[in-house]
């Protein structure tokens, strides 16, 4: 086994390129790698690996810190509620009113119609729907069928509802969908009723 001299840069991470014996080739982010061979042990699925300092290119073993999903969500749910609490805004970025957020997405807005009418980009539209999805969590991380279709109503996607609540992308479809089911049930009986 090596690590090919490629180096690739995706989302802050830096990833590697592993040759096994075999001639096969693996791509790895650097950091989960380093933890790996430091560790000396695989990552259970549904952890993940949390850099302490926040730095993503800090792979340093003594930096990285196997977490869970849930766990990673809550820590980074942290620092969100720090930059809401005024970094945000003396950066420059503009605040965005939740509930009117709320509002024009519930109208059937897209995230990009949205952020125009409230004058910010669609990435801080995201991040808000991200922090909400987060906050949410950590008041009930046990979520019941009505928290997870508010999240959805609100613009949250199924894998970011997943994630928050460590829950499969299948089961969140499943509540979602069951929910359309019985609303067209229950217009079906109003039409023929």
């Amino acid at each position: 086994m090596k690590i090919l001299d490629k180096l690739l840069m995706i989302n802050g991470y830096a990833w590697i390129t592993v040759e096994f014996s075999d001639g096969s080739l693996h791509k790895y982010k650097r950091s989960r790698w380093c933890w790996m061979l430091a560790n000396k042990r695989g990552i259970p699925k549904g952890y993940v690996i949390h850099h302490k300092d926040r730095n993503k290119l800090n792979d340093n073993p003594n930096n990285l810190e196997l977490l869970s999903r849930l766990q990673h969500s809550v820590e980074h749910a942290k620092d969100n509620s720090k930059k809401q609490s005024g970094l945000n805004n003396s950066v420059g970025k503009p605040d965005v009113d939740t509930d009117q957020l709320i509002e024009l997405l519930n109208s059937g807005l897209s995230q990009r119609k949205v952020a125009s009418i409230l004058g910010c980009s669609r990435g801080l539209v995201e991040a808000r729907l991200h922090i909400m999805a987060r906050q949410a969590v950590i008041c009930n991380p046990n979520p019941n069928k009505q928290q997870i279709l508010s999240l959805y109503e609100q613009g949250n996607s199924m894998l970011r509802i997943a994630t928050a609540f460590n829950l499969s992308q299948t089961r969140v479809w499943r509540v979602i969908n069951e929910s359309k089911t019985t609303a067209s049930q229950g217009n079906l009986r109003m039409i023929t009723g």
